[in-house]
């Protein structure tokens, strides 16, 4: 089950970066330390560490798509649906195909 969720967390790691590099889009969240922090803690499933991350991460970088997705993400998997579904709709408002 493990691997399943590692190979589905991958997948989505992949699929949100070739999607943005089809976009055009710049990777700017990539030089916000809290967004990095953010992604390590995701890859090692701390959903907590994840959450407290992307929210420092969105806060200082509000209109950055990418960062809402996966604070979505995090909340979703650390069961906060709701919170994740405001992150995800967030991510959507800013960045409709996204």
């Amino acid at each position: 089950m493990h691997r399943l969720i590692r190979a589905l967390a991958c997948a989505a790691i992949v699929a949100v970066g070739s999607a943005r590099a089809n976009m055009g889009a710049n990777d700017t969240a990539s030089s916000n330390p809290d967004f990095a922090a953010g992604r390590q803690a995701i890859e090692a499933q701390d959903w907590p560490g994840a959450i407290a991350a992307l929210k420092k991460a969105v806060a200082a970088d509000p209109n950055n798509a990418d960062g809402h997705n996966w604070l979505g993400f995090a909340y979703r998997k650390s069961g906060n649906y709701d919170a994740a579904f405001s992150a995800y709709a967030e991510a959507l408002r800013l960045e409709p195909r996204h």
